[in-house]
């Protein structure tokens, strides 16, 4: 079985698309129940059996991960990782802090947006606060560029498209006061 160990190779990068929880707890166990299948496999038809098994395995593993992650967000392991939900969450506010600098006339109404966007951005994942100011930050220059791309008009264009790059700040501003909100509140806490 030397030969084919490449295929446990891809069996364990299939195993990474499930849940760390569920991978710690059954991941030795089905790399053993996968030794096993392969060996039949390979014994009874060779390299097709082989391909049969991949086959099989990876429309299992594409069935069965995601109902482990649903399991997962369901039992509350999931929030123990916060980081793609504010991830999509940073995505969603990009977009949305990118429409209205792109439909409003004065800066305020997309400080307005943003600010308290990375605030709460801030707040659940302090550790990323950096990343979700640019990602939120950036999205004022990216509606600029898309709008000049894409030949539509830009309600207030600045003089210099790489003034809008200054959106970052405020962004910083808006997730850093989000964490250490967040370090406050945990040392109050703490305290009381």
């Amino acid at each position: 079985m030397k030969r084919f160990v490449w295929s446990e190779r891809f069996f364990r990068l299939m195993l990474r698309l499930y849940p760390a929880r569920h991978r710690s707890e059954y991941g030795e166990a089905m790399i053993q129940h996968f030794r096993d299948v392969r060996r039949d496999a390979v014994e009874g038809n060779g390299k097709s059996g082989l391909l049969k098994l991949g086959i099989h395995m990876l429309g299992d593993t594409l069935k069965n991960a995601p109902l482990e992650h649903w399991i997962e967000i369901r039992t509350g392991g999931m929030m123990r990782n916060k980081s793609p939900i504010v991830l999509v969450l940073a995505l969603l506010g990009a977009v949305l802090v990118g429409y209205i600098d792109s439909r409003a006339s004065e800066v305020q109404a997309t400080l307005m947006v943003m600010l308290p966007i990375t605030f709460v951005l801030g707040f659940f994942e302090p550790k990323r606060a950096a990343l979700w100011a640019i990602i939120v930050g950036l999205s004022v220059p990216v509606s600029y560029v898309w709008l000049l791309a894409t030949g539509q008009q830009y309600s207030a264009p600045p003089p210099n498209g790489f003034t809008t790059l200054i959106a970052i700040v405020p962004a910083l501003i808006g997730t850093f006061s989000g964490a250490i909100f967040r370090k406050v509140i945990s040392q109050v806490t703490l305290h009381t």
